[in-house]
């Protein structure tokens, strides 16, 4: 079944909040973070079936750098180069991926080289299984700094911080597009 991707829009904020807060209660128990201005929804026939959101650097900051103490290369820093990806939900076949690979490929046509995902080990299994490159970003989770609706999350299986090689995942989601029959257009 095909399906439509393009950028949220302001009008369609509350029904976003609401998949990915319910998708988050289902498997987590808990609420998300609220959503940045940029996410990507997907449509299939008017309805909405999943969403993944970007965030920028701020000041050579992510959101991930609020919650853990992060130093090396992924640390905050002015002219770090990488997006954060997150509140990823998908409620139909291929929809995820079809996603994340246009999560992806907006972080290489900005110029950025890393996508930083805080995520369960299941997720980072999946992305080694099929090739992708993951460096593991090492951090330590400060709890106090954690609003009550997302600590759930942080619970066993806890989650961990990667950062996803841009063009390795562009390369090997985009053959997984393919290869799935994930039919879709992107109007963004």
């Amino acid at each position: 079944m095909e399906f439509t991707l393009s950028l949220m829009k302001n009008d369609e904020r509350e029904a976003v909040s609401r998949l990915v807060d319910n998708g988050m209660l289902a498997a987590y128990g808990c609420r998300a973070y609220p959503l940045p201005q940029r996410v990507i929804v997907a449509k299939q026939s008017g309805r909405l079936v999943g969403a993944i959101a970007i965030e920028r650097p701020s000041a050579g900051r992510l959101p991930v750098h609020d919650h853990y103490d992060i130093s090396g290369r992924f640390g905050p820093r002015d002219g770090i180069r990488a997006v954060q990806i997150g509140r990823w939900v998908g409620c139909v076949k291929g929809a995820a991926l079809a996603l994340m690979y246009e999560a992806v490929r907006f972080a290489k046509s900005s110029g950025y080289e890393w996508a930083i995902s805080e995520t369960k080990p299941c997720v980072v299994r999946w992305f080694r299984r099929n090739g992708i490159l993951l460096e593991r970003v090492s951090g330590s989770l400060r709890w106090d700094s954690l609003p009550e609706p997302v600590i759930r999350y942080y619970d066993e299986p806890k989650p961990v911080i990667v950062a996803l090689h841009i063009r390795n995942a562009m390369a090997i989601l985009g053959d997984h597009v393919r290869c799935c029959d994930s039919r879709y257009r992107f109007d963004g």
